[in-house]
């Protein structure tokens, strides 16, 4: 059977953990949701591919303390051959990396931008960390009060989420651009539940255990009720299989300061490595 080259979700439970959460479901769903909500909060960096290394190695690394620790951050001067353009605050996603927004960083650098680009809690190389769509939109926030100011933000999926939810912990934004990001954090909650094989009414348990835990209802705590009033440009692929072009078409629907662009079809990572993309991206901030 010849391979498809359709794009694939990426999956959050490997198998060995999908058999032993169905294990300990059939034994004592108390304990099958005590591991579910760990690893709600539990991403899975990858190693940095070949042709990411180059950014390692390139850009400039400060070890920053944060709320959360020393994280490490990329500052990316601007090029020297054009007018300064302004800083902005480079965000990856969820179990994503710096070196992941690769191209993004060096076409914004090329026209004239300062990057920053840190790696978000939970998220440094051989360490095991929690985190959350909250954690990210206080990095955003804490980032901008603490080393600002940023004229502009760039996400990848819950990086773009982070940033328009970062308005509700104080920052400002005169435009933002997300790609590839969800619009309802109810429908991550669906999704993830849905992935680990276990029964839908754990949705139920996981939101309540969240609003508990964090103190705000996740069906409001949502980047598409985000209080951003900035510009905004999404951009998002059609065929996006993690994150369907409807989020797009309703964050467009809730801003209505903002522009969508439909790419090629790309996927939901893909999308990062293309001119097209590029482009976009650094023709709306010039603007």
């Amino acid at each position: 059977m010849a391979k498809s080259n359709l794009p694939q979700p990426f999956s959050l439970f490997p198998k060995s953990i999908k058999w032993g959460l169905k294990l300990l479901h059939f034994f004592s769903e108390r304990a099958a949701f005590g591991v579910l909500y760990r690893l709600f909060f539990l991403p899975r960096p990858h190693q940095t591919p070949e042709r990411e290394q180059t950014y390692l190695q390139q850009w400039t690394w400060t070890q920053t303390p944060t709320p959360w620790g020393v994280l490490p951050i990329a500052v990316v001067a601007a090029a020297q051959n054009c007018p300064f353009q302004g800083r902005v605050l480079v965000l990856h996603g969820w179990s994503g990396r710096p070196t992941q927004m690769g191209g993004v960083v060096q076409a914004l650098h090329a026209a004239g931008f300062e990057c920053w680009v840190p790696v978000a809690p939970g998220h440094v190389a051989g360490q095991t960390g929690f985190s959350s769509l909250r954690d990210f939109a206080q990095l955003a926030s804490w980032l901008q009060e603490h080393h600002g100011p940023f004229s502009a933000g760039v996400g990848h999926s819950l990086g773009g989420g982070a940033l328009l939810m970062s308005a509700e912990h104080g920052s400002q934004w005169d435009r933002l651009v997300t790609i590839s990001s969800f619009a309802k954090t109810d429908r991550v909650f669906h999704e993830f539940i849905r992935q680990s094989g276990l029964p839908q009414r754990y949705v139920d348990r996981l939101f309540e255990r969240v609003t508990r835990e964090l103190g705000s209802d996740p069906h409001l705590y949502s980047p598409h009720l985000a209080k951003h009033t900035g510009g905004l440009l999404l951009v998002h692929s059609p065929d996006d299989v993690e994150v369907p072009f409807s989020d797009a078409e309703c964050l467009r629907d809730h801003f209505p300061q903002s522009t969508l662009i439909a790419s090629s079809p790309l996927g939901h990572r893909k999308i990062l490595w293309r001119a097209e993309t590029w482009e976009a991206i650094v023709g709306y901030l010039q603007q």
